[in-house]
């Protein structure tokens, strides 16, 4: 074909024809601009394609990573809960306890009325997405969006989860000076089959009822209530953040 157009080229300019090998020389730029063209255009749909690819497989590890992120914060809403509604029982029986409430009814109230939420999300994908630039760069911009959120929301959570624990354990501090924390340890451990130390009721303590009078028992519960409600409303809130990560991955 070169040589085609090469023997073409040369009969042109021995015939003495400029016109027409001006043309045929436009003719020839146009086809070499096109055929430039043409390769720039498929090499960059490759390059959209390849990182189309590289999106998608990101996209699916950051999706994993919330999922068992929600599957671990369902897992400590669920106690915080319980907790919570422990609480408002027992605020309940400061006003009007049960009749002839026994020690250990008392005692299995007691029990679930404190937890410790540990939840600590996975963002290891979402860290190398910041460090190299590719957050910035995700093509959907909803899930940009939500990303850019999530770091807010989290740390709006991580400083009522303190607060929460910090009270937590002025309050665990309450029961060990003014009753028995170690039946309390005893009940949940029973009810806990992933933990088996043998711990035994305590047989020089216990959690009488009559605590049930203590102002301070009562305003301990009700200022614990409070916090617990609080860190429910983050729970929810960053339940949310995450669902939204997860369906827009």
């Amino acid at each position: 074909m070169i040589s085609f157009f090469r023997k073409l080229r040369q009969k042109l300019l021995e015939e003495n024809r400029v016109t027409r090998y001006l043309i045929y020389a436009l003719g020839e730029i146009l086809l070499v601009v096109i055929g430039i063209l043409i390769a720039l255009w498929v090499n960059n749909q490759n390059e959209l394609a390849q990182k189309a690819e590289r999106e998608q497989v990101i996209l699916t590890s950051l999706k994993e990573e919330f999922q068992e992120n929600l599957n671990e914060l369902d897992r400590d809403l669920q106690n915080l809960n319980a907790t919570s509604s422990a609480l408002e029982t027992l605020l309940d029986w400061t006003n009007e306890p049960p009749e002839d409430l026994t020690e250990e009814q008392f005692e299995n109230l007691l029990s679930k009325s404190f937890s410790s939420p540990d939840w600590t999300p996975s963002t290891f994908i979402l860290e190398e997405l910041k460090n190299s630039g590719g957050l910035s760069q995700l093509s959907d911009p909803e899930l940009r969006a939500i990303l850019f959120e999530w770091q807010r929301i989290y740390e709006d959570l991580s400083e009522v989860e303190r607060d929460y624990n910090r009270y937590s354990n002025q309050y665990i501090d309450f029961l060990s000076m003014n009753g028995s924390v170690r039946n309390l340890d005893a009940i949940n451990e029973a009810a806990n089959s992933d933990v088996d130390l043998g711990l035994s009721p305590s047989t020089i303590a216990s959690n009488s009822p009559s605590l049930l009078k203590s102002p301070e028992f009562e305003n301990r519960v009700d200022n614990f209530y409070f916090l617990a409600a609080r860190l429910q409303v983050q729970y929810e809130r960053i339940r949310v953040q995450i669902q939204a990560i997860i369906d827009y991955s």
